[in-house]
């Protein structure tokens, strides 16, 4: 499985110049992955209570973006490990306005994964045949 780890400022900030890359590769809006003002490299973010963070809408729209990309963008958000099965990934069109949860939920329903939040992990598998 691959997994994606976002921990520390450092870490945060080298996360994000490459989510930045990746969209601007694939031509989408870079705003859709931008951290917030509080979440920049020079200053940490403070600890975000579980309930606040799934609360904040998460705002995304791309014309073309890969899965795995936006799965990430999406664990990200929830402050969360990301951890993808084999064969994950495509090139998706993107557009939500929801809570980190049920944007996961939709992706997952829409492209036939299964996504289980553990702790602090993100587990997405696809969906037996």
């Amino acid at each position: 499985m691959l997994t994606t780890t976002c921990r520390g400022p450092i870490v945060r900030a080298l996360r994000t110049a490459t989510l930045v890359l990746a969209a601007a590769l694939l031509g989408a809006p870079l705003a859709a992955c931008a951290l917030p003002a509080s979440e920049s490299a020079a200053t940490p973010a403070p600890a975000t209570p579980a309930t606040a963070r799934e609360a904040r809408p998460l705002r995304l729209d791309f014309a073309q973006v890969d899965l795995r990309v936006l799965l990430g963008i999406v664990a990200d958000a929830a402050g969360k490990t990301l951890r993808l099965a084999p064969g994950i990934g495509g090139t998706v069109e993107a557009h939500y306005a929801a809570p980190w949860d049920q944007v996961l939920a939709q992706i997952a329903q829409r492209h036939g994964l299964k996504a289980v939040v553990q702790g602090n992990e993100i587990l997405v598998s696809k969906v037996p045949a």
